[in-house]
């Protein structure tokens, strides 16, 4: 499926679609136009903290407005797969594509779409990070068993 959105000083309207990523940085005003199809939208706030409001007298679109602006510290950022020119990482047959969320964020969040050729991927952990990982198409399997009190992977 697919949604189409607007958002305060970010342009016309677009369409999301499988794989596409956006920073919606908190406070920043928008509006979902359109829906086609069956689809999942997974939201994560970092920080989760900041009040949801209606402005019912804002007009969107608004035009293109200050593409480097932020709220709250963050900029919005639309990405879609094959967007980066480059690769984080290839190794095993797995491949990162980073995205524009880490530099939007002042190094807050790093978000990069993996794709492995085989059905294994192995993800390391370090100290103090929070891993969230969506599977598109696939199956992903915990490698290591976890013991009570450790993070999950």
């Amino acid at each position: 499926g697919a949604v189409q959105v607007v958002y305060e000083d970010q342009g016309d309207p677009f369409w999301m679609t499988a794989g596409d990523v956006v920073l919606q940085p908190p406070h920043i005003r928008h509006r979902v136009l359109a829906t086609e199809g069956e689809f999942e939208i997974v939201e994560i706030g970092a920080p989760a903290d900041h009040l949801t409001e209606m402005d019912h007298q804002m007009t969107l679109p608004n035009g293109t407005g200050d593409p480097q602006r932020r709220w709250s510290g963050q900029r919005f950022v639309f990405d879609r797969p094959g967007d980066s020119a480059t690769v984080g990482w290839d190794c095993a047959g797995v491949a990162a594509e980073p995205t524009a969320i880490a530099d939007a964020t002042d190094g807050l969040v790093h978000v990069e779409r993996l794709t492995a050729d085989d059905t294994a991927i192995a993800v390391t952990r370090t100290p103090l990070e929070f891993r969230f990982m969506f599977v598109m198409e696939g199956t992903a399997i915990a490698t290591k068993s976890l013991k009570m009190g450790e993070p999950p992977i």
